[in-house]
């Protein structure tokens, strides 16, 4: 079993979702290094979840933590990419040998200046992550988005659901899709549909 693109599996918090989507062969599973975040996973819960899966890159997601910040909490952790939303910070940890997503809200980005926003995001990151605070993206914000995944390395990660995820992967050129973890409903039981359903539509026999 293979999925046929990249996945990210976002703010996971618990082991529960960590070893479902290492099971279901994702690519990138994302832990938030973000004290001030509710999904923050501490240097000793993110050591204890890790240490129960294999086979898929681990992901810090600083997001608008500075770069001192983020450069005093690698030691802490065992990244393989680190995952900011700040040009300034991603040019400043080129120098650390550490590849970078770079995350694009694009409800809080101007339209007009999103294409080279994004052109100038790919100078420094090895994956663009596009992401969506608010329900909804503009039909105006998806085209542009679409027309420079011909070009750029992009992750969809919004408006993705298990009606339109095949039209999604097959009709666009994005580098993959990003999906979002959640909460355990208590320890050790969770309720899978929402990440499984999209996961399922995708899944092959290669």
């Amino acid at each position: 079993m293979a999925l046929k693109t990249l996945v990210k599996i976002n703010s996971v918090n618990n082991l529960s979702d960590a070893r479902y989507c290492a099971g279901m062969m994702v690519d990138q599973i994302g832990f938030s290094m973000n004290p001030d975040r509710k999904e923050y996973v501490s240097p000793e819960l993110f050591k204890e979840i890790t240490g129960w899966i294999a086979g898929v890159k681990i992901v810090g997601e600083f997001e608008d933590m500075n770069a001192d910040e983020i450069i005093k909490a690698l030691p802490s952790y065992g990244l393989d990419l680190v995952q900011v939303n700040s040009l300034k910070v991603a040019s400043e940890l080129c120098g650390y040998n550490q590849p970078i997503i770079f995350s694009v809200d694009v409800s809080k980005t101007d339209p007009r200046g999103l294409q080279g926003l994004l052109e100038e995001a790919a100078e420094y990151a090895k994956f663009i992550l596009i992401d969506n605070s608010e329900e909804a993206v503009s039909e105006d914000v998806l085209q542009i988005v679409s027309n420079c995944s011909d070009q750029l390395p992009i992750i969809l990660g919004t408006g993705i659901s298990p009606k339109n995820v095949n039209e999604i992967v097959d009709r666009h050129h994005f580098k993959g899709i990003a999906l979002k973890g959640s909460d355990e409903i208590k320890p050790g039981l969770k309720d899978y549909d929402q990440i499984a359903d999209i996961l399922e539509e995708i899944e092959t026999e290669e």
